[in-house]
């Protein structure tokens, strides 16, 4: 009897392990589902090219995830950092060259990178030897276009970082581009793919698993409010 209760414990614990993978893999799959919606609105917004998220993924040379890609790539735009595919894709393999000469990861790089750029955070930057310069760097921006530095605009500004950074970081992507990955890469690379599957598999079992989910929350909320 004793035997007997072991092994039907076992297979509920692990029927319910299974469970929890399951819905963790459509609860993923779901947020890929809103953050394709996003990139797709902003990108529309924008004027993006529809290839655009292809050339993400060629700049990042696949170590960092479509989930990943797009939500940095959203914040770019509503942060107003990007307002062209090129000049993401630049941003993006500075991001990559630079996290790669400080030990940071892609990912990271490019999220700090938006990040910096979008609020025009100096601190943020230098996290990536991004010395922004100060008020001198908007001065020469704003007579290169005719304005007054008070004149500038928050969008001006960010225009005048993007150049900056882009400009200044030209030969430090050339030389990433010729060295090649490294360990740290590959294993980034295996972890974005881990994670495109993941998002794979979800999508097939989520039409099956949100019915459920909904019925469960809607149960649960009439028993709380019983």
């Amino acid at each position: 009897s004793l035997s007997t209760a072991a092994g039907v414990a076992a297979a509920a614990f692990a029927a319910i392990e299974v469970g929890k993978q399951v819905v963790e893999l459509a609860q993923y799959s779901a947020q890929v589902q809103r953050a394709e919606t996003a990139f797709a609105t902003f990108s529309q917004q924008a004027g993006l090219a529809t290839n655009t998220l292809d050339m993400l993924r060629s700049a990042s040379r696949g170590t960092i995830s479509d989930f990943d890609l797009m939500q940095s790539s959203s914040r770019a735009m509503a942060l107003g950092v990007a307002d062209s595919s090129q000049e993401l894709t630049q941003l993006l393999e500075v991001a990559i060259a630079r996290g790669k000469a400080l030990g940071v990861s892609a990912n990271q790089a490019f999220s700090d990178l938006v990040t910096g750029i979008g609020r025009m955070s100096p601190l943020i930057l230098d996290n990536l030897g991004i010395i922004t310069g100060g008020e001198k760097l908007f001065d020469a921006y704003a007579a290169s276009i005719g304005k007054a530095t008070s004149a500038l605009t928050d969008q001006e500004r960010k225009q005048a970082l993007v150049n900056k950074v882009i400009a200044e970081s030209t030969a430090l992507v050339a030389a990433n581009s010729a060295a090649g990955d490294d360990n740290a890469s590959k294993i980034e690379r295996a972890e974005a793919s881990w994670q495109n599957i993941k998002a794979t598999i979800g999508e097939i079992i989520l039409p099956n698993v949100v019915p459920f989910l909904d019925g469960l929350a809607t149960g649960l909320d009439r028993l709380n409010n019983s």
